[in-house]
């Protein structure tokens, strides 16, 4: 059955639509928006291609002019390449307008900087391109040198170049006693990791026990300890506990052992200095 009040609303939505007709034919007396809205009938709205960049440290995002820790590298020698990812997250493509495309600068406790130059230079909306850059700490102190390109992104950087500075602290290179599987039914073997390394004249080499059990670290040969004396100081090493070697100043390879334990090949090693 309808009611009364369903007659009355019913009868009041044409009244409604009458009157509102009524004033579009007037002229004056149409809201605002609907005058705009008949002002722009017809003419089609404009879209601005637009470049977007982010870049990006493994899923670590940079921002321009700010700043990208790398943590601690190994000072005297040559780290493993930072990789650094440059997205188009625009409508058209974006340009890296210089060359070459990556400028160092700024550069300080840094040596032997070198840039691999992204393989693509005009980056299509939604892709990527990659660039790295190695370089030598030079002392065990703080390091830091720029990064900048310039593109065409309107998006994401505050004007013509995008730069940020990479920083860090060169550290000693690290050995780690560690527990290391020897394979699925054997027990656990002690081993040091790596056995072989190379560092400049003048480093400090730090020994890590990473392992459950003591570690007494000394020189070759075995029990005289007296070809690299500087390796003596890391001694006995509890669980957990770090100790570094003397200084190594004269070119020479350095065999080092466990003292506890000389004829275990996974706990024996080489420091080369040069």
């Amino acid at each position: 059955m309808i009611t009364r009040k369903e007659v009355l609303i019913a009868l009041a939505i044409p009244m409604l639509a009458m009157a509102i007709s009524a004033c579009d034919k007037e002229g004056g007396d149409a809201p605002a928006a609907q005058q705009a809205a008949r002002s722009t009938a017809g003419v089609p709205i404009e879209i601005v291609p637009t470049a977007s960049i982010k870049v990006f440290s493994a899923y670590t995002q940079i921002i321009d002019g700010q700043s990208h820790l790398t943590g601690k590298r190994v000072w005297g020698v040559e780290g493993a390449a930072v990789e650094y990812y440059i997205d188009n997250n625009g409508t058209t493509d974006l340009l890296l307008t210089a060359t070459p495309p990556i400028s160092a600068s700024n550069l300080s406790n840094v040596s032997n900087l070198v840039i691999s130059q992204p393989a693509i230079t005009r980056i299509r909306p939604n892709q990527s391109s990659k660039f790295s850059v190695r370089f030598t700490v030079m002392t065990k102190a703080s390091f830091s040198f720029a990064l900048s390109f310039s593109t065409n992104a309107t998006v994401g950087q505050t004007g013509p170049v995008f730069d940020f500075k990479v920083g860090g602290e060169g550290a000693p290179e690290l050995v780690y006693l560690q527990e290391t599987p020897i394979g699925d039914w054997l027990p656990y073997n002690n081993a040091v990791s790596p056995q072989n390394i190379t560092v400049p004249r003048g480093s400090q080499v730090t020994f890590t026990n990473n392992d459950s059990r003591v570690h007494v670290m000394n020189s070759d040969p075995h029990p005289e300890h007296s070809d690299c004396p500087e390796l003596n100081q890391v001694g006995f090493l509890n669980p957990g506990q770090s100790r570094q070697t003397g200084n190594l100043n004269t070119a020479r390879r350095c065999g080092f052992h466990d003292h506890e334990n000389p004829d275990v090949a996974g706990l024996r090693g080489t420091i080369t200095v040069q």
